[in-house]
């Protein structure tokens, strides 16, 4: 597995960005952790990966409570933060809890507050 627990954001994941601006994280809300999705892949491949089953049995019973993330980075500044919406949520029927997507903003959150590589949240 590829995926890489995720407690702060240090130079390894922010020099692997989708189109050099997106870090792309998932969020098991059940366990409280974070994990870095490499920029080659799709949130949906890596919560298969993670799950250990293939994407067609993805669904909202076994894997609801993951959540994927987007932080927008632009000259070490977030720009933006976006949660819930990816290919694995529209690929797999997911319709997450205001609980879950409220957990993993709360934890993202907690990663770049907690950043020694980026400037001030914009």
């Amino acid at each position: 597995m590829e995926l890489r627990v995720v407690t702060h954001l240090d130079k390894w994941e922010l020099l692997d960005r989708y189109n050099n601006k997106y870090l792309q994280l998932l969020v098991d809300t059940d366990k409280g952790i974070v994990y870095h999705v490499k920029s080659y892949k799709r949130h949906v491949q890596a919560v298969s990966e993670l799950l250990g089953m293939p994407i067609h049995s993805l669904n909202q019973d076994n894997a609801g409570h993951l959540v994927s993330a987007y932080i927008e980075i632009v000259d070490d500044k977030v720009k933006n933060i976006m949660v819930g919406s990816s290919s694995f949520e529209l690929g797999a029927h997911i319709k997450h809890t205001s609980k879950q997507l409220a957990i993993a903003q709360a934890l993202i959150n907690r990663i770049v507050k907690e950043s020694r590589q980026l400037k001030e949240v914009a």
